[in-house]
């Protein structure tokens, strides 16, 4: 099967690998990281099989890094690279962020007196802080997350300030220096996890910038190989390296879930970015392995499509309808899930988000989508600026 050509405007390969991250957060959201009595054992297994399913945050950072650090790098001779790629960015970023801010504004008006769960509306930091992408330092400095209609947001958070950062270091380095700068970020990273954790702050270690910016220039780093001539490199006799490789780290992942109790110290530390080379390994067994297939499948390229809606609705929906439900929080104490009622309500969360996502796709992010295409990074070379 011959590998897509990276100069395609679209993959349906990657659009699976970011529909496997999705449903990976929805499973540890709605399922893993709840604490499942009354069911029968299977649910316990599953629960447990699902401990890495947190991961799927890193997946979505590593295949940022890579799609947008991919476009810097194809177009970083363009004269008009800034304006392009932020105009872009702000159509596809801003508008369904934006209404996901008002629409908490306008609950808490409305029904935040009326029901007994201040998990979902009360505790936010000021709302400023949401809509200047900056929540993090707030999460970080006071160890909260804030109302959990908006905790997903430090992701968002996290991603803008390293869409302000990129576009000039690639600038301003070639591709070589690219990389080197790139994997220097790599190992700085666990450093930075592994203080603040020694200072007990779990939550800076999650949210900030320089903690989790290693699965982000992770994906610059395979941006810069995958791509162009380098590109072959990859291609057969390697693929078999690659699935070796990818074994190895799978095997290796799937040894915290056979013994937890190695989640400590340094180990917790380095998790993220073993968790990031195993993330662009999956990117590079998508684009170049004959059996990436699977991930062309057109459900998983579906809400690979649709993710950015899911991410953003799930919490705040499964909160929600927990809320008209019970009149309690969803994780009040130790997160119990102990009746088939409450499987009911992760059912029903699940089909409304879904629904949510896909109008939100159809009729609001995809004409945005649409007009930020019109918008295109000039060539050089067709203006004369180039020999």
């Amino acid at each position: 099967m011959k590998a897509p050509a990276m100069s395609a405007s679209r993959i349906p390969e990657l659009d699976g690998v970011r529909g496997f991250a999705i449903l990976s957060v929805l499973y540890w959201h709605y399922f893993a990281c709840q604490k499942h009595t009354g069911l029968p054992n299977i649910v316990q297994i599953l629960e447990r099989a699902g401990m890495l399913s947190w991961a799927g945050v890193d997946l979505f950072f590593v295949l940022s890094g890579f799609l947008i650090g991919g476009i810097l790098v194809e177009n970083r001779d363009a004269p008009n690279l800034l304006r392009i790629f932020y105009v872009r960015r702000l159509l596809r970023i801003i508008p369904l962020y934006f209404a996901w801010l008002i629409a908490f504004i306008a609950l808490r008006g409305l029904i935040a007196d009326r029901i007994r769960s201040p998990w979902l509306l009360s505790f936010p930091l000021p709302m400023w802080s949401y809509f200047t992408f900056t929540q993090n330092f707030g999460f970080a400095y006071y160890r909260i997350w804030g109302a959990h209609w908006l905790s997903p947001t430090w992701s968002l958070a996290i991603e803008e300030q390293f869409y302000l950062i990129l576009p000039l270091i690639v600038l301003v380095l070639r591709r070589r220096q690219l990389i080197v700068l790139s994997a220097f970020l790599v190992i700085i990273a666990p450093f930075v996890r592994y203080y603040l954790l020694l200072k007990g702050n779990v939550v800076a270690a999650t949210v900030l910038l320089p903690a989790r910016w290693d699965s982000l220039f992770l994906g610059v780093i395979g941006a810069c190989v995958f791509h162009g001539d380098t590109s072959a490199f990859w291609r057969t006799p390697y693929q078999r390296l690659l699935h070796v490789t990818l074994l190895a780290f799978l095997l290796c992942g799937m040894a915290q879930i056979v013994w937890p109790q190695v989640s400590n110290g340094w180990f917790s530390a380095l998790q993220p970015t073993f968790l990031g080379i195993l993330s662009l390994l999956f990117i590079g067994f998508a684009i170049f392995s004959p059996w990436r297939g699977f991930l062309a499948n057109r459900w998983l390229v579906r809400m690979g499509t649709i993710s950015y809606g899911v991410y953003m609705f799930h919490e705040g929906i499964f909160g929600l309808l927990y809320a008209l439900t019970h009149g309690e929080d969803p994780r009040t104490g130790d997160p119990t899930t102990s009746s088939w009622l409450d499987v009911d309500v992760m059912l029903l969360s699940l089909a409304v988000t879904l629904t949510l996502a896909m109008l939100s796709f159809r009729y609001f992010e995809s004409p945005l989508i649409h007009q930020g295409r019109r918008f295109r990074y000039l060539n050089p070379k067709d203006l004369g600026l180039q020999p």
